[in-house]
């Protein structure tokens, strides 16, 4: 009995090493990997922010609008929307995210799609009358969200993403599996794909923050500081984490083909 645990404890030891100098081996790519997966987990949710009232998404937006309280036209905001029986309206604040908008009143979300706003009614009022042709200006949180999400940021680069970082994800995945064939292809494939793929999220990402910053200061300036905006802090470190990782990633595939080159070039040449 003593020979035989010492046996099992022996075998399991060798075991645990073979697994552990595998693993060791395959740190670069194993950590490639859980980065790989972190980015589409973080970008998926920036996608799909504002697009359900659960906390989990509609805290992820890319901008908000509301009133300012402290602008000399809020108490006439104030009586118009009183004027229409919408009671507290001036409390409103709009989020637009990449596929949704949502409403918060009276600690009441309501979300829906960036293109359906048919649930939310008439939220604009009147800001002032023309005497020339007796048409009043309209002002409408809600469209401008809607504008925004749905003429500003479009989310096509973002799904393009999502789509290659899980190409990358499972194409690595795939060279780190011992015994597959056809890896020398499959390596120069993700030596292509990842720079590929950073590249597009590095325009997305730019394209979101200047959109986010354009979103704010125009429509702060032109509707004569009326309205406030604010930047999504959450979206915008969704956005800029995973173009890291990219990088991080696009840099250890490069590193991690020059190794395995260099190695073919000692097997060829030895010195």
């Amino acid at each position: 009995m003593c020979i035989r645990d010492r046996y099992k404890s022996t075998l399991l030891t060798k075991m645990f090493l073979t697994a552990a100098w595998f693993t060791f081996k395959r740190m670069p790519r194993i950590l490639m990997l859980i980065l790989l997966l972190i980015s589409v987990f973080l970008l998926s949710f920036l996608l799909l922010g504002c697009s359900s009232k659960a906390s989990t998404y509609s805290s992820i937006y890319l901008i908000r609008y509301q009133f300012n309280k402290s602008s000399s036209l809020y108490p006439l905001i104030k009586s118009s929307y009183k004027n229409k029986n919408l009671t507290n309206y001036e409390n409103l604040k709009v989020t637009s995210g990449y596929l949704g908008l949502c409403i918060h009143l009276d600690d009441e979300i309501t979300c829906t799609s960036k293109s359906d706003l048919s649930q939310f009614g008439s939220t604009s009022i009147p800001l002032y009358t023309s005497g020339s042709n007796s048409t009043s200006t309209q002002l409408d949180l809600v469209s401008l969200g809607s504008h925004f999400s749905n003429n500003i940021n479009h989310p096509y680069i973002l799904i393009a993403t999502i789509v290659l970082t899980l190409i990358l994800l499972l194409s690595l995945l795939y060279v780190a599996i011992p015994g597959l064939p056809a890896k020398p292809m499959v390596n120069k494939f993700n030596l292509a794909l990842a720079p590929i793929t950073t590249l597009i999220w590095g325009l997305g990402s730019m394209w979101a923050h200047v959109a986010q910053r354009a979103g704010k200061q125009l429509v702060e300036e032109a509707s004569m500081n009326i309205v406030m905006a604010h930047i999504g802090r959450k979206a915008g470190a969704m956005t800029w984490t995973p173009f890291t990782f990219l990088c991080i990633v696009a840099i250890g595939v490069m590193m991690l083909h020059l190794r395995d080159l260099r190695r073919q070039i000692q097997e060829v040449d030895p010195k």
